[in-house]
């Protein structure tokens, strides 16, 4: 799981009544199944200061009721995020503002990250080596070579 820092702004003000969301690719998951709550949650800077976010799957949305945001006014914050195994075919983030009565005043896609994944339970073992450390090469003298100094 990570955590992620979002920082964003909406052309339009933020009404009260307007609903914002982050639709992040299919597979991230910003909640565990059944829970709404956000984990790890923790708003940063900027207007939005009583509104908490509610999280279902790849989603986290924001139901203004108690303030508004004004345009170009950033928001930031940071939340956890459960990456997905491998990177998706399609990554990209969608952010929305939507008003009231369910149009969508604007919206952002922005390109997700790739994914680098951990190994599974990695496994190290020492084998003897079907080598020698060090090949003996005899030159002119006729004895191995050696390093110096080394």
């Amino acid at each position: 799981k990570q955590r992620l820092d979002f920082n964003m702004s909406f052309p339009e003000t933020v009404a009260i009544g307007d609903q914002l969301q982050i639709v992040a690719p299919v597979s991230y998951l910003f909640s565990d199944p059944g829970d709404r709550r956000c984990p790890q949650y923790v708003f940063l800077d900027g207007a939005m200061t009583k509104t908490i976010p509610t999280c279902s799957a790849n989603i986290i949305s924001w139901h203004l009721m108690d303030e508004s945001i004004p345009a170009l006014s950033p928001v930031r914050f940071m939340v956890q995020v459960q990456n997905p195994p491998r990177t998706p075919t399609i990554n990209l983030f969608q952010v929305r503002q939507v008003d009231s009565n369910g149009t969508r005043k604007s919206s952002r896609m922005l390109e997700g990250y790739e994914i680098v994944p951990e190994l599974a339970s990695p496994v190290i073992t020492q084998d003897p080596s079907s080598l020698p450390c060090r090949i003996d090469v005899n030159l002119v003298t006729g004895l191995a070579c050696e390093g110096t100094g080394s």
